[in-house]
């Protein structure tokens, strides 16, 4: 028979005698026990079962965009009692008294880093970060003074202070050099990277992702086959293949694949002896 209710009710209307808070009353009139999940976690570590009924951290970590930039200092040129960082080419350039001084001899292109003040860096900066350069020119009686980096050319003309932004590329080599015998000398080097945006990104067994997956540690790759991997720029690892370079029989090769236009292509290939 249906019972119909013309008036609110609560859960007291409902409690079996004898129950407890944890204890849900059933159809037939019967009591179960609630069994919750307990457990607790960090914040953006994906969960995963540590037992049967509790959760906790995995070493998976799912880092959000970020929107804020940040700046950090890569090159610094005080020159105090000559600077270790920065390397001079063959003789036309001179580091002392918290300056570096050029006598105006060297000319030409110095692709190969003579004939030039350089600093190659290594700091941490990604491809689209701007850097701003910025330092002063004194004592300057003639020539012009060009800035490298990053694939970037700047000209400098006349004494003062002297700036110049560029988008980075990675680490790179910052080098000063003279194609029309700059004489002069030059101070306050700086180089201040802003760093972007990370669209955001999942660590594993770190922290601290720098792409859209980021593992810290090595990769294994099983033995795949399945005709549903065929998307562009999906990577397997096949054994059995034949050596077609060689001539080898089938199953004489194991591969490391990449698929393409082509179809699959070796990356690197490892060859089985058959001997």
């Amino acid at each position: 028979m249906a019972v119909n209710f013309y008036t609110a009710i609560n859960a007291q209307s409902f409690v079996k005698d004898g129950g407890t808070s944890t204890q849900y009353l059933m159809a037939d009139g019967s009591t179960t026990t609630f069994v919750g999940i307990t457990g607790s976690g960090t914040a953006n570590y994906l969960p995963k079962f540590t037992g049967s009924t509790a959760v906790g951290n995995s070493i998976l970590f799912d880092k959000a965009s970020e929107t804020a930039v940040a700046t950090q200092q890569i090159v610094d040129g005080s020159f105090a009692n000559g600077s270790t960082d920065w390397q001079v080419g063959t003789g036309s350039w001179s580091v002392a008294s918290g300056k570096a001084t050029c006598n105006g001899t060297n000319a030409g292109d110095p692709i190969g880093l003579t004939d030039v003040l350089y600093q190659v860096s290594t700091a941490g900066v990604s491809d689209n970060d701007s850097v701003a350069i910025s330092f002063t020119v004194s004592d300057r009686t003639t020539g012009t003074l060009n800035l490298y980096s990053y694939g970037v050319e700047s000209t400098f003309v006349g004494n003062g202070a002297k700036t110049a932004t560029i988008t980075s590329t990675g680490s790179s080599n910052f080098y000063f050099y003279t194609d029309d015998g700059f004489d002069g000398s030059i101070t306050a080097i700086s180089a201040i990277a802003t760093v972007g945006g990370f669209s955001g990104g999942v660590g594993i067994m770190t922290v601290d992702p720098k792409a859209a997956l980021d593992v810290n540690g090595a990769i294994r790759f099983g033995d795949s086959d399945d005709i549903d991997d065929d998307y562009y720029g999906t990577v397997r690892y096949r054994t059995g293949l034949s050596n077609t370079e060689t001539g080898g029989p089938v199953g004489s090769k194991s591969a490391l694949q990449i698929i393409g236009p082509g179809g699959w292509e070796d990356i690197i290939a490892f060859v089985v002896d058959s001997q």
